[in-house]
């Protein structure tokens, strides 16, 4: 449901990428039971979201950003 959500929402300004969370063992100790989770910067989204949340977090943190 989330990746279906993002890829909707996924424009020239920002890409998806998706982590395999066992690839990384800092996010599956701190992000283990909230997946799944926006990252971007030190800005990070937690599960649940919607379109108008994902949209809200990407404005706001691609202009803190740039």
């Amino acid at each position: 449901m989330a990746r279906s959500l993002l890829l909707e929402i996924e424009t020239e300004e920002f890409t998806v990428k998706e982590v395999d969370i066992y690839s990384k063992r800092a996010y599956l100790d701190k992000y283990w039971d909230k997946i799944p989770v926006l990252i971007l910067g030190s800005q990070v989204l937690l599960w649940p979201f919607d379109s108008k949340k994902v949209i809200t977090f990407l404005d706001r943190d691609i202009k803190k950003i740039n």
